[in-house]
């Protein structure tokens, strides 16, 4: 007997790459599971990506958007040689509303 199974592409494939900075923040100051790399940016990210079927074309341009601003600012604390978790998480956060107005969330 030959089976066929049918996996959807959405959950099969997709492709994490823009969250690897969360990843590389966490190799230049590793701060742990409870740093702002694992415990928020990394999982937020991936699931923007996986639930990206489910927003409108609104939704999906805000993501495409959003995911490599916020990404950028991470990539600016790798260069800088941030390496205190406390303001690692305090300029994290702090650029999310920069990037959310520079994406018309609102």
């Amino acid at each position: 007997a030959f089976f066929l199974f049918i996996i959807p592409v959405a959950s099969a494939q997709n492709n994490y790459t823009i969250c690897d900075a969360y990843t590389q923040l966490e190799k230049a100051a590793p701060c742990g599971s409870k740093g702002y790399a694992l415990d928020y940016g990394l999982p937020i990210c991936k699931a923007f990506i996986d639930n990206e079927p489910e927003f409108n074309d609104k939704g999906k341009a805000f993501l495409d958007c959003v995911r490599p601003c916020l990404a950028n600012f991470v990539s600016v604390n790798i260069t800088a040689g941030i390496t205190n978790c406390t303001e690692i998480k305090d300029d994290a956060f702090s650029s999310h509303v920069p990037c959310y107005e520079q994406c018309n969330f609102c």
